[in-house]
């Protein structure tokens, strides 16, 4: 008899003890959980104050965008470079110029789409790609010279250029791409990396440059629409 009483109460001992520790366990999940969403929250409410803050920004930049003819102050023009017969615009004091470089980096990324990435062509493309990540969003990703990219997954070109040939390469890849350079002359390294980006998996949405050389011929069957800050005609 007693040892029946034993167990009957070592039974009730173990559900009591059992129920207890199920209550701490509900709870501990329910603050666990609670936690979570409080997380979650925060990171909603950051990612809409971030863009609440871009496009602060943007809107702020748009209005220190400038007339064509203040960016040509900032270019100088270096005649038989690279090469004879060649007449290279120098953007570096434009590049060395906060205020105008920031002006005209928002003035060519109002031509565009916003991307998911900006497809930098070598290399001054980088630069711009890289600024209009900054101000726009959206990632970078390097159109670079032949044997310069790592991986497996890499596609490559060869083109003409104004004054000579080259080969570029991008990683495969997907998503929207906006395809940054900065000068446009005969047509030929942005015309090669339109077809690259499609070969790679990419979907061209836009392409745009700081400067287009409009008195230079255009490649044959170039058909591309590109957009630009500064013209020459």
């Amino acid at each position: 008899m007693n040892t029946l009483l034993y167990i009957g109460t070592a039974f009730i001992i173990v559900g009591f003890v059992g129920f207890i520790i199920s209550i701490i366990m509900e709870r501990h999940y329910e603050i666990k959980l609670w936690k979570h969403e409080q997380l979650h929250k925060s990171f909603i409410e950051g990612k809409k104050k971030e863009r609440k803050q871009r496009s602060e920004m943007k809107n702020l930049l748009w209005k220190e965008c400038r007339m064509e003819q203040d960016y040509k102050a900032f270019i100088t023009e270096v005649p038989n470079f690279p090469i004879e017969g060649v007449n290279f615009k120098d953007l570096s004091p434009l590049l060395a110029d906060e205020d105008t470089f920031r002006s005209a980096v928002v003035d060519m990324g109002r031509q565009v789409k916003n991307p998911k990435y900006w497809v930098g062509i070598d290399s001054r493309g980088y630069i711009f790609a890289s600024a209009l990540s900054i101000y726009f969003g959206g990632g970078v990703i390097c159109a670079r010279k032949k044997g310069k990219t790592p991986g497996d997954n890499v596609h490559t070109i060869d083109y003409d250029l104004e004054y000579g040939k080259a080969s570029i390469e991008l990683p495969e890849g997907s998503g929207e791409v906006v395809i940054v350079d900065d000068v446009l002359a005969t047509g030929g390294t942005i015309s090669a990396t339109n077809k690259l980006a499609k070969d790679a998996g990419y979907n061209i949405v836009g392409n745009v440059v700081l400067v287009d050389l409009e008195y230079v011929p255009r490649i044959d069957n170039f058909d591309i629409n590109v957009r630009s800050v500064i013209q020459y005609g």
